[in-house]
């Protein structure tokens, strides 16, 4: 997209958040449990609920990406990438080095 909008003077930043102190994460992963409650996927939904829970109170406030958005948007030569909040470059550091199976189950441990 960064390619076809740059012909009209249109800058694409990707912004990576990390976990933030938000409602999101509860109302994605109740609303999983409620479906998943007794499917194939319910050790999944409480799993993640559980880490969701353990994370919160360590998550940046909303306000952290609010003000690195602004900062995007007043940058006259704005980055690709703004990576802003809880474990969010710690994540991005860890994507880089190691496969994305490999990612994916450290993702996965974290959760069990």
């Amino acid at each position: 997209m960064r390619l076809e909008l740059a012909q009209f003077g249109i800058d694409v930043i990707i912004g990576e958040p990390g976990g933030i102190k938000t409602e999101f994460g509860d109302v994605v992963t109740e609303g999983l449990r409620a479906r998943t409650a007794t499917g194939p996927y319910a050790p999944l939904a409480h799993a993640l609920r559980d880490a969701t829970a353990k994370t919160y109170e360590k998550a940046s406030p909303p306000e952290l990406i609010a003000e690195t958005i602004a900062k995007a948007v007043r940058a006259k030569r704005p980055r690709t990438r703004y990576v802003a909040g809880y474990m969010a470059r710690s994540a991005m550091l860890l994507r880089s080095v190691v496969s994305h199976r490999t990612f994916d189950k450290l993702v996965m441990n974290m959760t069990s």
